[in-house]
């Protein structure tokens, strides 16, 4: 699902901003790609962002967990075509914050445009109110059921990202 019409930019969307992650989006990621997820996954200090998404204590820390960054801080699926312009090479299987841009869940679990945001691309509220709800739905489903893994994983005292991943997504597979 599309809620903004992409390519009339250059990519501001993957260029200025971190994505944190959800256990569905490690997933879907994984299975389009077939990368492990360690490879795509970038530890985000909680000092340095803030998440609707839970932290996770890894290593002795608390992170977020994020799309990892190309040298020049592009997303690591973002793919320069013509004029500078980028594509996201998993589109259809971004990310759910990635899908709700240029929204953003609020505080207070409302969908709002993000006010340093002109997006080039942007449809008609009243023409995604739909689409929003959906998505809405999603990130708020995403984000009890990772709060609740998150959770027993910080009291048991954390671990590493490969455990953390493989605790996560319960499918040993994904790491071999």
């Amino acid at each position: 699902m599309t809620i903004i019409d992409c390519g009339n930019c250059n990519g501001r969307c993957c260029r200025n901003y971190r994505i944190a992650l959800c256990p569905l989006d490690i997933i879907n990621i994984q299975k389009t790609t077939g990368l492990n997820p360690i490879d795509f996954i970038e530890l985000e200090s909680v000092d340095n962002m803030w998440s609707m998404f839970p932290d996770v204590f890894i290593d002795k820390n608390y992170y977020y967990l994020t799309l990892r960054r190309q040298k020049d801080e592009r997303c690591i699926f973002a793919r320069e075509i013509e004029n500078r312009k980028l594509t996201c090479s998993i589109h259809g299987n971004h990310p759910l914050a990635c899908r709700l841009y240029p929204f953003k869940l609020t505080i207070d679990n409302r969908v709002a445009k993000r006010g340093d945001v002109d997006c080039h691309g942007i449809f008609e509220k009243k023409k995604i109110d739909g689409e929003l709800k959906i998505l809405q739905e999603a990130i708020h489903h995403e984000i009890h059921f990772f709060e609740q893994k998150a959770h027993d994983w910080n009291k048991s005292g954390g671990g590493t990202i490969e455990e953390l991943m493989k605790y996560i997504i319960i499918s040993d597979d994904l790491f071999n």
